[in-house]
């Protein structure tokens, strides 16, 4: 499963989530303008990680699986991607 293009794109009033482990993609745009998103969870399910799925977003920390890949824009310029 996947969580669609800009699904939540421009939901201010979003400041956590957590993705479920039945998600193997998060499309580009998802999360894009979420401006308060604070806190992700993202399980070792996600493999993929669309362009600018969490631009704009107040996240500066994010945790991801080793094997995920990801566009270099899609978190904020300052964010730290941790694998495991």
């Amino acid at each position: 499963s996947k969580l669609g293009e800009g699904a939540f794109r421009r939901c201010s009033k979003l400041s956590s989530i957590t993705i479920p482990s039945s998600i193997t993609k998060i499309e580009q745009y998802t999360f894009y303008d979420c401006t308060n998103l604070t806190s992700v969870t993202i399980p070792p399910s996600v493999k993929s990680i669309g362009t600018s799925a969490f631009r704009n977003t107040a996240l500066t920390s994010v945790t991801i699986a080793e094997d995920c890949t990801y566009a270099s824009n899609s978190f904020p310029p300052n964010c730290v991607i941790n694998r495991y």
